[in-house]
């Protein structure tokens, strides 16, 4: 009697294990997932901010358990800096294909581009909160090395395809980098400028920035 009783007990736990363990995903199943998860994180942390949104909030608005999520992500943290690399990904795409389409304009749409990533992306205003950089603190130095440079990696990828265009930018890529890195934040304050100047003084930034940063063909023969 006391045999069937295990094997009952023990069929329970496996069966409760079962239920309790994540199923594995075929490939198709993996990536669906992973988007709709990346559409809940921009939409979440959007709208609540890091701290606030959990990980069950995340799985369920996706619809996966809350044990599943961690097949994908070991955190919500690590959701939100893989939004932050799709966001980056998807501008360099953006703007290869302009360098590709019109080298010559492909500077001063950049610059545009800093100007406005805030309106194109809200995350960005969270990438910069005080919970995103307390966030930040608690990945190893070389996780925040990384991530502080995925954007200077960016900007020298777009400077040598100019270069392949004939188009010379006349500052190192760190330097550019960080020029549009103050368009961002230039964006992001539009209200303290002053509503009403705001687009005047974008559009000189970018008249300015464009002649400025070009090099001209006889600076170039003096290098």
């Amino acid at each position: 009697m006391w045999a069937a009783v295990y094997d009952c007990f023990d069929n329970l736990v496996i069966e409760s294990y079962s239920v309790c363990m994540p199923r594995a995903f075929t490939d198709p199943e993996r990536d669906a997932i992973r988007a709709r998860l990346m559409d809940a994180g921009r939409e979440l942390f959007a709208r609540r901010g890091i701290r606030a949104t959990t990980v069950e909030q995340l799985a369920r608005a996706a619809g996966i358990s809350k044990g599943a999520f961690y097949l994908f992500y070991p955190s919500k943290e690590a959701l939100f800096f893989a939004l932050m690399e799709e966001i980056e990904t998807e501008l360099q795409g953006r703007l290869e294909a302009q360098v590709e389409e019109a080298p010559h304009d492909a500077l001063r749409m950049l610059l545009r581009t800093s100007l406005t990533a805030r309106d194109e992306n809200p995350l960005l205003d969270l990438a910069t909160s005080e919970e995103a950089i307390a966030v930040m603190r608690t990945m190893t130095t070389e996780e925040q090395r990384t991530f502080m440079n995925r954007d200077i990696e960016l900007t020298a990828g777009i400077v040598k395809r100019l270069a392949q265009h004939g188009v010379r930018i006349a500052v190192e890529p760190t330097v550019l980098a960080g020029l549009l890195r103050a368009l961002v934040f230039v964006g992001m304050h539009r209200e303290d400028i002053g509503a009403e100047v705001a687009p005047a003084v974008q559009q000189y930034l970018v008249d300015a920035l464009s002649r400025a940063l070009v090099m001209r063909e006889d600076e170039d023969a003096l290098t």
